[in-house]
């Protein structure tokens, strides 16, 4: 009987398959485990109806295995059976699968048992880095059962396993699990002294150059004031704002959408309040302590101490050890320094957040960038209006009025036109053609000022030389010039 139907579960039918397919090697849940799973809502005893699995079975079709003649027909001679049955090599006392974790954990550790055990002895971690230290820990440190069964192997006198030998060897070393671990604290204390120290440093130099920067502070008023004078009609005033504003500033935009409030505070700082330009100046470390969590410098704090803990209690056991000797001295006060550095930023920072009205639990990764995009919007802002200037000058620069010279330099080109159109028509009045008047009527010179600011300016015999290439003339055709320009008859 199927035990899921003896327990009152819905049983699984078995399925007949007619050939012998491989095992699938996965590791099945209980129905009782189902709950609300994705199983629960499938039903897959429905697809044996439709699904056709005459090609899966085909092409994943075990092949009966074939016989050993020499080993399964054949009976063994004595030489070979004996061969056969002895083992290749020493029999371990260590469980199966135990003993072949420990098979793969050494070769990252290395085999030589002697220099591993002298490393343990002087506390080296040059020679047994923290990595293989706590290999070592969580893996070679024997149980008591097999602490009794190694001894017992070793005292028959007969070859041990290379694998039981070095556990072996390795669990007479005194208080073998309290020095892996202490190792492993030792070695990590460099990194955490090299790293704790300079952030907590940046956390509290950020945070006190915010506290004491008066012209942030400024720039804070006046960004009220522009805040309050927007909300004004509907909300009301505000007495402060969350740092978050910030970003609205360069969020919100004008209707033309080409300016925003950043722009405009920017240019009354400029015009107004010209010292808080250089506000940023104030601000120190910022970028290294946005990158400092204070969760994680508390817990390298605690590491340290453990460290010190640690030594602490093995300078019990041995009080001339040198390497611990070394570590009181040169080590524990650098620890007790990070400490009290690491708790005086923890201050600064708290002092920081409640001065401007954040969260006490916000994070420096959280609350630093806030300022720095600050920092960075109102250096745009102030890229954008210079921009906005040199437009602005190169506009007026188009500009005739611009330029009281550009007048009297339009005059005197047009005067020379003027004189050319004149020799023209004596040119032509020369000549076979018709009778010419050499007065210009009236309004001929506003039309030759306005045909100048339309068009590029042309030197007056090219002009004249490619028209008379446009009409196929020559020099002596002036009748035909003068044809062409109705407003010299």
């Amino acid at each position: 009987m199927n035990m899921a139907a003896a327990v009152g579960f819905p049983s699984k039918r078995r399925l007949t398959v007619e050939s012998k397919l491989p095992v699938l090697n996965w590791a099945p849940i209980p129905y009782h485990r189902i709950g609300n799973t994705v199983f629960k809502e499938i039903n897959d005893e429905q697809l044996y109806e439709v699904l056709d699995f005459s090609a899966f079975e085909k092409a994943f079709r075990l092949e009966a295995a074939k016989p050993v003649a020499s080993t399964l027909n054949t009976p063994l001679r004595p030489a070979e059976r004996r061969e056969t049955s002895k083992p290749k090599g020493p029999m371990t006392v260590l469980e199966a699968n135990r003993h072949r974790n420990l098979v793969i954990a050494l070769r990252r550790v290395g085999t030589d048992i002697d220099e591993i055990i002298a490393a343990i002895e002087d506390l080296d971690i040059k020679k047994l880095p923290s990595e293989k230290a706590e290999i070592l820990s969580n893996e070679f440190v024997a149980s008591p059962e097999e602490i009794e069964l190694l001894a017992k192997q070793h005292s028959t006198g007969k070859k041990m396993d290379d694998l039981d030998m070095f556990l072996y060897q390795l669990s007479r070393v005194p208080r073998l699990k309290a020095r892996l671990k202490l190792m492993s604290l030792l070695d990590t204390c460099t990194d955490l002294l090299g790293t704790a120290g300079p952030q907590a440093e940046a956390v509290a130099a950020a945070s006190q150059s915010l506290v004491n920067s008066a012209r942030l502070k400024k720039l804070l008023e006046i960004i009220l004031a522009y805040g309050n004078f927007m909300n004004s009609q509907k909300r009301g005033g505000a007495y402060g704002f969350k740092l978050s504003a910030f970003d609205r500033l360069v969020d919100t935009k004008s209707k033309t959408k080409t300016e925003t409030i950043m722009h405009f505070i920017v240019r009354d700082v400029e015009r107004k309040f010209p010292d808080v330009l250089a506000f940023a100046n104030d601000l120190i470390s910022l970028s290294k302590a946005a990158s400092v969590s204070l969760g994680n410098l508390e817990l390298d704090v605690a590491a340290l101490q453990k460290a010190s803990a640690a030594v602490k209690e093995e300078l019990t056991h041995n009080a001339t050890h040198p390497s611990l000797l070394a570590f009181m001295r040169d080590t524990q006060p650098k620890i007790e320094k990070t400490s009290k550095a690491v708790g005086e930023a923890t201050k600064s920072f708290r002092k920081a957040t409640l001065y401007f009205g954040e969260d006490a639990a916000i994070e420096p990764a959280t609350f630093f960038p806030i300022f720095i995009r600050l920092v960075s919007a109102f250096d745009q802002a102030r890229a954008d209006l210079r921009i906005q200037e040199r437009r602005a000058e190169d506009e007026m620069g188009a500009s005739p009025s611009a330029h009281p010279g550009d007048g009297a330099q339009l005059e005197r080109h047009s005067s020379k036109r003027v004189q050319r159109l004149r020799g023209l028509t004596r040119h032509a009045s020369q000549t076979d053609g018709p009778e010419l008047r050499e007065e210009v009527e009236d309004g001929a010179i506003d039309e030759i000022i306005s045909e100048m600011k339309t068009s590029a300016y042309r030197r007056p015999d090219a002009g004249y030389k490619r028209e008379k290439r446009e009409l196929g003339q020559t020099d002596d055709s002036a009748s035909s010039f003068v044809g062409a320009r109705p407003w010299l008859k």
